[in-house]
C-alpha cells in the first residue's frame, strides 16, 4: 500500500476476504452497488472533492466484481424488460466510471489510485472490447455521453460506444512509469493488446 504505519499483509487479507461480498453484494443489488463507487471517482456532478482513498476503495471495488461484471454483461439477453433495462443501467455505469478513470485531467493523480484504475482496466478487458462490437442489452446507442444507455429499453441490441479505447490505453501506458502502477499497467497492457481489436 505504501502507506506509513499500515501493515501491508494484514491489509492484502482483508481486501482478499473482501472479494467474496463483494460480488455477492454486486449480483443482488447490481446498478445500486455500482452507483456508489461511479460517486466516488471524480469528477462528481455536483463538483465536490473526493479523497483519494474514497476513489481507490471505489476502485478496488469495481475490479474486484470485475469477473462477475463481464459475466452479467456478457451472458444471454433476457426476456424481461426490467431485467433487460436493468443491464443497460449496469452497462452505462460502468462506462461512465471508466470514462472518468481515463479522462486527461481526471482522478488518477495519486499514484495507488493510478494502480486502481490500471487494475480496474485490466478486471474489465472484455467490457472494452465490447465496446467496438454489439452488446446483448436493449435498446440501441451511439453516444459521447454513456449516461445516455440509462433511458435506453426498446428489446434491441445495444452499442456502447463512448470512444474508450484511445483513453485507456493512454492512462495504462502513462502508469507504467508509475512504480506502484507499473506492475497492474503491464497486465493491463498485455490483456487488451491481446484481447481487443478494432472492429
Amino acid at each position: 500500500t505504501d502507506v506509513p504505519g499500515v501493515d501491508e499483509e494484514a491489509f492484502a487479507e482483508v481486501r482478499r476476504d473482501a472479494v467474496d461480498v463483494l460480488e455477492t453484494c454486486f449480483f443482488s443489488l447490481r446498478p445500486r452497488f455500482l452507483q456508489p463507487l461511479l460517486q466516488a471517482v471524480p469528477p462528481r456532478e455536483d463538483g465536490t472533492a473526493v479523497p483519494w482513498q474514497a476513489t481507490e476503495v471505489a476502485l478496488f471495488a469495481l475490479h474486484a466484481v470485475g469477473g462477475s461484471v463481464n459475466s452479467y454483461l456478457s451472458s444471454a439477453p433476457f426476456k424481461d424488460p426490467t431485467r433487460l433495462a436493468e443491464r443497460v443501467q449496469v452497462a452505462g455505469i460502468v462506462a461512465s466510471i471508466l470514462q472518468r478513470v481515463t479522462a486527461p485531467d481526471g482522478a488518477m493523480a495519486h499514484p495507488l489510485v493510478l494502480a486502481a484504475g490500471v487494475r480496474v482496466v485490466g478486471s474489465l478487458h472484455p467490457f472494452l472490447r465490447d465496446q467496438v462490437q454489439p452488446l446483448h442489452l436493449v435498446g440501441c446507442v451511439r453516444a459521447s455521453d454513456p449516461t445516455a444507455l440509462l433511458g435506453a429499453a426498446d428489446g434491441l441490441e445495444v452499442q456502447v460506444l463512448p470512444a474508450l479505447l484511445s483513453p485507456t490505453l493512454a492512462l495504462v501506458l502513462r502508469a507504467l512509469a508509475v512504480p506502484q502502477a507499473t506492475s497492474w499497467a503491464a497486465k493491463a497492457l498485455k490483456v487488451l493488446c491481446v484481447h481487443t481489436k478494432d472492429g
